[in-house]
């Protein structure tokens, strides 16, 4: 029995061309690399039990059943490196893109524009706003283009004037108004944006591997992965992370050769951008800028497997069947909150952290506040609310956009 080392794997990820085959072209996959802690993986095979009336007292032999897999892993949060400018269209870091599939049905990548204009609540583009940018999407803002960038949520897009509308149809109002009206030396950075659905979401396939003892490694791979996944801002300092929860069609388990590697062509784990720290986040119920201590999101898919009786395992894959969006976030007390919460009154929730290069953003312009708890902030009264998406409500504008700045390329010289 070879003695091979534990939780030093590498591992590639990849987005399958066929559901369930494992897409075995090392040009499709980029190494991720997971934190070590919360990090496991399972390959299941269910046990079909067979008890039958027998004359002695042993057990019968089981029957193997259908497999299955789940693997749930931590990576850090962050934008694609360089800030998409006028003209570059953003771009999902490798590391986080084919896990990202798997989760969210809809994924635009706008482009960058310049400025012309505009008022507080609005910026006129130099070209055709629906050919760079996605309703309900996050732009950083540089009115002046003078490296001041804030960060803003797109509400409406016109064609005829070319003007892109960031306050008005949110709640808050004049609280999205920029602080200063854009000239022409402007510019809109741009992001990806990812948005919910019920169909549109990518199967995923993974390999992880061990290190080499002798001339084998330990080798898993699993096929037919969808999930859902988790923001957890503990800690203002600490390391941004998103917690991906996946569950698989099939898996195998060997000990050989693996056949992704970077010799081969897999893409190499991103250096850049620097892993976000959540010092400077902009958290914003109705537009207002709020201090927080802590805030966690969840999208809340639930798959649940489709039954095919011609299939070998007895299923078709997976169907996402509910899509429970919430999460809790921790500001200093007021009892305003306790009247949203009483009256069903209706929020807008809004998170960003870092900018257009390496920027992520959450926005839901419908809430409704489930809980409030009084807590402490460093012994200072606070509140916990719970909160949950609702339907937005708003023409072409989705339940909520979770945004990722930037690209990977680095922009080219002008």
């Amino acid at each position: 029995m070879s003695r091979y080392i534990a939780q030093r794997y590498r591992l590639f990820a990849a987005s399958e061309t066929a559901y369930g085959v494992f897409n075995a072209d090392p040009a499709d996959h980029g190494e991720i690399r997971p934190d070590t802690e919360g990090f496991s993986q399972v390959g299941k095979t269910e046990r079909l039990e067979r008890d039958y009336i027998r004359a002695d007292l042993g057990n019968s032999p089981g029957l193997p059943g259908a497999k299955s897999c789940e693997v749930k892993l931590s990576l850090p949060a962050r934008g694609g490196g360089y800030a998409a400018g006028p003209d570059i269209e953003a771009r999902l870091n490798p590391e986080l893109a084919s896990l990202l599939a798997t989760c969210c049905a809809a994924r635009h990548a706008d482009t960058g524009a310049a400025v012309t204009g505009g008022g507080l609540d609005s910026v006129i583009l130099d070209g055709v706003p629906s050919e760079c940018f996605t309703p309900g999407g996050l732009v950083f803002v540089d009115p002046l283009g003078s490296g001041n960038f804030e960060a803003r949520w797109i509400a409406a897009l016109d064609d005829t004037s070319h003007a892109v509308t960031l306050a008005g149809p949110w709640k808050g109002g004049a609280a999205w108004n920029l602080s200063t009206a854009p000239a022409a030396t402007g510019q809109l950075y741009a992001a990806v944006q990812a948005m919910p659905g019920a169909t549109g979401q990518q199967s995923a396939c993974l390999e992880v591997s061990g290190i080499a003892i002798g001339e084998s490694a330990p080798v898993w791979r699993y096929t037919g992965m969808y999930g859902t996944a988790k923001i957890d801002d503990a800690q203002a300092g600490k390391r941004l992370m998103i917690a991906f929860a996946l569950q698989g069609d099939s898996y195998e388990i060997a000990a050989g050769t693996p056949v992704i590697s970077h010799s081969a062509g897999a893409g190499s784990w991103p250096v850049k951008p620097a892993d976000l720290k959540t010092l400077n986040a902009e958290f914003r119920l109705n537009g207002q800028r709020l201090a927080y201590q802590s805030l966690s999101l969840d999208l809340g898919n639930q798959w649940e497997a489709i039954p095919d009786g011609n299939a070998a395992n007895g299923r078709a894959g997976f169907a996402l069947t509910r899509i429970a969006t919430g999460g809790k976030a921790v500001v200093y007390w007021d009892p305003a909150y306790t009247e949203t919460l009483s009256g069903g009154e209706r929020v807008d929730f809004s998170w960003v952290v870092g900018g257009p290069a390496d920027g992520v953003g959450f926005h839901a312009p419908v809430c409704e506040l489930t809980a409030v708890k009084e807590t402490t902030i460093n012994g200072l009264l606070a509140m916990e609310l719970a909160f949950v998406v609702l339907p937005s409500g708003l023409p072409g504008i989705p339940d909520w956009t979770w945004a990722f700045a930037g690209t990977p390329v680095e922009a080219p010289e002008s």
